[in-house]
């Protein structure tokens, strides 16, 4: 057994198990998404520009202008 990724491993069978059993018990459902109709993609992929700006205009978003100075403390 590696050591090293043991706790990872476990963590993952865990995970995959709890999941399993209340998807059995259809507490939860899961639904398959394609990718050009996911939502989240842009906070997890790179993605293209044109790709960003469906995603702002479905969401409902306003992009706001980048000011070049900064005011106050971070």
């Amino acid at each position: 057994m590696n050591n090293k990724n043991h706790w990872h491993t476990k963590h993952i069978d865990v995970c995959h198990y709890f999941v399993k059993e209340h998807a059995e018990a259809n507490e939860v459902n899961f639904k398959y998404i394609p990718s050009a109709l996911n939502m989240a993609d842009f906070l997890i992929k790179p993605l293209p520009r044109d790709a960003i700006q469906k995603t702002i205009a479905a969401l409902d978003l306003e992009p706001q202008p980048l000011n070049a100075a900064v005011q106050g403390e971070c």
